[in-house]
């Protein structure tokens, strides 16, 4: 029998990863887009998905056309973001999320969010509650890990 693969994240990873977790929750939730750079490397692929594995769309200004939640870059995430996040009130809540060795330097994780948002300026209306897990894979670059692809699934929301 051929032994199993070492799949062990060592806890100091772990602690790592969590913290560029936090780190991109509390980036969206207070709007400093800039810290984004600590927690993604520049080439960072993003998909945000419904259950049934379609990608999430948002219909932009002009209500005809609209744009897949889905970008090649972080700084293409984070134009995005801006733009329509801008005056949504956010918080996001990750759990302590799971860990697999994938090899010296990638680590795969998934976390299970709870997401509310809302208009700043409605009490009632433009507000939403959503949950899901990220699946995300990490790579340690000179010494620190970075968010390398990020895959969201959606699997609750309610307006």
């Amino acid at each position: 029998m051929t032994p199993a693969p070492n799949t062990t994240v060592p806890i100091e990873v772990m602690e790592a990863i969590r913290g560029k977790k936090q780190l991109y929750c509390l980036a969206a939730d207070t709007k400093n887009w800039a810290e984004f750079e600590r927690v993604a490397l520049p080439e960072a692929t993003m998909v945000y998905k419904h259950a049934d594995g379609k990608i999430i769309t948002h219909v932009l200004e002009d209500g005809e056309n609209s744009q897949q939640f889905k970008f090649d870059t972080r700084d293409e995430m984070v134009a995005f973001f801006k733009k329509t996040l801008g005056p949504m009130q956010s918080v996001h809540i990750v759990d302590s999320g799971s860990f697999e060795r994938i090899s010296d330097d990638e680590v795969k994780a998934v976390f299970v969010i709870m997401a509310f948002a809302g208009l700043s300026t409605e009490l009632k209306d433009g507000h939403t509650t959503a949950g899901g897990q990220y699946h995300e894979v990490y790579k340690k670059v000179d010494g620190e890990w970075f968010l390398k692809s990020l895959e969201f699934i959606m699997l609750y929301q309610r307006y």
